[in-house]
């Protein structure tokens, strides 16, 4: 860092800090060669800065106590399934709060007592969850409520969020798909998926399902066990020479030979067109129905 630039370990700086030993020219001159960001008028922060640096960024710019919300809050404890590029905050007493470049101001008062995440503080992560879920499409709604139980929040916890917001807009859709939330779910696109065979009324199917083969043991995302039939999400990853393909397809044949049969779901059967995979594994479990 520039040597006329305050010490600062957070990389966030008031004007009054960066022009307490410089002119305004140079702070000036020091944006434009990349050397600073002037994000918001009152506030300077490192080039590329992450999350809290930016947020401790905008506090000095509104000069007043923020808590992280929304997706800026999920992201600060562990599940930002839904980053929309926005700094998500309010303050403790819900106060209006000027409008900034990048900033969705939400003005209400956090429901539960607020919590230290990655050093800045934010809406409950249960209460988080909730808020997110609330406002994204339904097919997103799994996805969240499933990246926070895997994070940081349990069932209970997550249950007793519902309750609070009872009256908050798109709460019926959390409280439904909450009964199905689950900790095991590996990435959002396993959700969504869980989320179409769900509301085609096929069962609920079991998560991360242990199989026992000569010599091994292997792990099937989701499926049902009593049919022998498993679904797991392809992200159609490029082989490269690595050897994974010959080990997926190795881990296939013996999953094959135990009597299972795995059907693939990629990113256009869950986001446009869901009907033809939901309707091959109907036909594969009514076999054993």
């Amino acid at each position: 860092m520039h040597p006329w630039i305050p010490p600062d370990p957070t990389g966030a700086w008031s004007t009054g800090q960066i022009r307490a030993d410089s002119h305004w020219r140079r702070a000036r001159r020091h944006v434009e060669d990349e050397l600073l960001t002037h994000p918001w008028r009152g506030a300077y922060c490192i080039p590329d800065a992450d999350l809290v640096t930016r947020l401790r960024a905008l506090q000095l710019a509104v000069r007043a106590p923020l808590v992280a919300c929304h997706q800026t809050a999920a992201a600060l404890h562990g599940f930002g399934v839904l980053d929309d590029g926005l700094l998500h905050v309010t303050t403790p007493d819900g106060q209006s709060v000027r409008r900034r470049a990048g900033v969705l101001v939400h003005q209400w008062v956090p429901r539960a007592a607020t919590q230290l995440a990655d050093g800045f503080r934010a809406t409950a992560a249960a209460d988080t969850a909730v808020d997110v879920a609330a406002g994204a499409a339904e097919i997103d709604v799994l996805p969240v409520l499933d990246a926070a139980l895997t994070h940081c929040i349990t069932a209970d916890e997550l249950h007793e969020a519902v309750d609070r917001a009872k009256r908050r807009r798109g709460i019926a859709a959390v409280r439904r798909w909450s009964e199905f939330a689950d900790g095991r779910a590996q990435s959002p696109m396993e959700s969504r998926a869980r989320y179409r065979l769900i509301s085609a009324r096929l069962p609920a199917p079991d998560l991360q399902i242990r199989v026992v083969v000569p010599g091994n043991i292997r792990w099937i995302d989701m499926g049902w066990e009593d049919a022998k039939v498993g679904l797991e999400y392809d992200g159609e990853d490029f082989h490269s020479g690595d050897g994974k393909l010959a080990r997926d397809r190795q881990r296939h044949n013996q999953l094959s030979r135990a009597g299972w049969t795995i059907v693939y779901a990629t990113a256009a059967d869950i986001w446009r067109h869901p009907d033809p995979l939901i309707d091959q594994l109907r036909g594969l479990l009514a076999r054993t129905a």
